[in-house]
């Protein structure tokens, strides 16, 4: 006998109506394929948590975003505002 018969059975119940057969190395003693996948935190402090764990730098973050819609507001601005000064004064520079 090897050590791979000497596992405990994931017996989860199968399409054919029988019991899974692959070893249940899993916390809840299923196998990978019957063990489920995480389906997240469910409240807003985990939600919370799960998101500053998973943040890298913020740059599509709301505020990174909205910081950067206003830098543009600003440009466009000044490009327009020196555009109107160089229609206005063309020999100058």
């Amino acid at each position: 006998m090897n050590r791979f018969e000497l596992l405990p059975r994931c017996g989860a119940q199968t399409r054919s109506g029988g019991r899974c057969k692959r070893p249940g190395n899993k916390r809840n003693g299923r196998c990978k394929f019957h063990g489920g996948a995480s389906t997240g935190p469910r409240t807003v402090e985990g939600r919370q948590r799960c998101g500053q764990a998973r943040l890298k730098h913020g740059y599509f973050s709301a505020a990174e975003r909205e910081r950067r819609r206003e830098y543009r507001e600003i440009m466009a601005e000044f490009r327009r505002l020196l555009a109107e000064i160089e229609k206005a004064s063309p020999g100058v520079a």
